[in-house]
């Protein structure tokens, strides 16, 4: 995953974002990544959340 990558970007919104604790615990590994933690294959399931939070994100923010 680059930095300019949709879903890293939309990944980077929701480690600043309020979401519910199940969804933080989800994404955590994801999270961790970003900082220099181990790299992961994003499991297709997670992705599909990260784009579903992100699109609440961005309606809520509108």
């Amino acid at each position: 995953m680059t930095t300019s990558e949709p879903i890293y970007v939309a990944l980077k919104r929701l480690e600043l974002a309020d979401l519910d604790p199940s969804d933080r615990e989800d994404l955590a590994p994801a999270f961790n990544a970003l900082h220099g933690g181990q790299a992961i294959a994003l499991p297709d399931h997670i992705v599909e959340r990260i784009r579903a939070l992100d699109a609440q994100l961005s309606t809520e923010s509108s």
